[in-house]
């Protein structure tokens, strides 16, 4: 839930986004790690921002409707003394103009 609040507020409101769109996720943490441990998490934070559902819940999406439609996506890292993340989101409209959306989620993961 600590993602998926800032992700409601994010959106003001407005219903989740139909097209197709870009995720920037930035970890931080107080020891160096290897990026490959982050791709885990990076898909862990599109579930959670898309809807999802499994035999005891049901969450509505919040910024896109399924994590298909995210059609790039980085996963970077930053040596820092709070552990951390920061997700921003591109949208692609119709006439191919990009909104940004950044997410700032409590600092603990």
């Amino acid at each position: 839930m600590a993602l998926r609040r800032p992700g409601i507020e994010a959106m003001g409101g407005r219903k989740w986004f139909d097209g197709g769109g870009r995720l920037e996720l930035t970890c931080r943490q107080p020891e160096s790690g290897s990026i490959s441990d982050l791709f885990p998490y990076l898909s862990g934070v599109m579930d959670t921002l898309g809807g999802s559902h499994a035999p005891s819940f049901i969450y509505l999406p919040i910024i896109y409707l399924d994590d298909g439609q995210v059609t790039a996506a980085s996963v970077g890292g930053e040596i820092a003394p709070i552990e951390g993340y920061t997700i921003k989101i591109e949208f692609v409209e119709p006439t191919h103009h990009w909104q940004q959306r950044a997410l700032s989620p409590p600092s603990s993961r």
